[in-house]
């Protein structure tokens, strides 16, 4: 009766494995804590966030500006625009990390501002303003 359950058993997860699993892919467990910690670190340095940054300058206003951004907590990195619309300007931008705010300021490389800091929240990976 015991070698009876056990072949039944056997013969069970056999089947499981020769048809996927139970449900979904399979999963492997690391029960380090370091590993952990250092595994969620690295699939966050692996997300993006898109921000894209619309800016229509003064008329007459030639001065190369771009888009300072940084995250709260974050240094902050200086990017030129990418691109034109039909409004101005537009920085395109996909950074490292995953953002639900990110701040920004339309700035030249030397800090000739035009108007104040700024704050966009991002939905589902994207941040406009």
């Amino acid at each position: 009766m015991v070698k009876t359950r056990w072949r039944r058993l056997v013969l069970a997860g056999l089947a499981i494995l020769a048809i996927g699993g139970l449900s979904g892919p399979a999963v492997s467990y690391n029960f380090n804590p370091a590993t952990r910690v250092e595994a969620a670190q690295t699939d966050a340095q692996t997300q993006t966030t898109k921000l894209v940054v619309h800016y229509q300058p003064k008329a007459g206003d030639t001065v190369q500006r771009g888009v300072y951004v940084w995250a709260d907590g974050l240094d902050g990195k200086w990017y030129k625009f990418t691109g034109t619309d039909k409004f101005g300007q537009v920085a395109a931008l996909d950074l490292a990390g995953n953002y639900a705010k990110m701040n920004f300021i339309v700035t030249t490389e030397d800090w000739k501002k035009d108007g104040g800091d700024r704050t966009v929240t991002s939905a589902g990976g994207l941040g406009e303003a």
